[in-house]
C-alpha cells in the first residue's frame, strides 16, 4: 500500500466530515431534535449486519476456503454495498422526516465523497498487491 492512497482515503473522509458538520450546525434546534429522532430507531441495531460480516469473514479465514486475497476483496465489497445501501436509505429517512433540502444535499455530498475515497483506497490497495 502506497501512503498516496492513504492520504487520499483520509483527505476524503476530513472532506466528507467536514461538509456533514458544517450542515448539523445550519440546522435549527427543532430540526436536530427531529434529525435524531429520526435515527433513534436504527441506531441501536445498526452494527448487527456488520458483525455478522465480520463472523463470516473469520470464519471463512480461520478455514482456508477460500484464497485470502479473495475474500478480503469479497468482504470489502460487501461492506462497501451494505454501506451504499444504508447510506441511500439513511437519505430517504432524511427526506421523509422533511428535514432542510440543504441539509439532505450535503449529506448525500458528503457520503458522495466518502465512499469516493473509501473506494478508491479499496480498490488501489487490493489491485496494487495483486498487480
Amino acid at each position: 500500500m502506497n501512503i498516496f492512497n492513504l492520504l487520499v482515503f483520509l483527505t476524503a473522509v476530513t472532506m466528507s466530515r467536514a461538509l456533514s458538520d458544517q450542515a448539523f450546525r445550519e440546522l435549527t434546534k427543532d430540526e436536530k431534535v427531529r434529525l435524531m429522532d429520526c435515527f433513534i430507531a436504527i441506531r441501536t441495531y445498526s452494527f448487527l449486519p456488520y458483525y455478522f460480516l465480520l463472523a463470516v469473514f473469520g470464519v471463512l479465514l480461520l478455514s482456508n476456503a477460500v484464497d485470502p486475497p479473495y475474500l478480503v476483496f469479497g468482504f470489502c465489497s460487501l461492506l462497501l454495498f451494505y454501506s451504499l445501501i444504508r447510506t441511500v436509505m439513511n437519505y430517504h429517512r432524511l427526506i421523509h422526516w422533511r428535514l432542510p433540502k440543504t441539509y439532505t444535499n450535503m449529506y448525500a455530498i458528503s457520503q458522495s465523497i466518502y465512499f469516493i475515497g473509501l473506494l478508491y483506497f479499496f480498490l488501489t490497495a487490493f489491485f496494487s498487491r495483486n498487480a
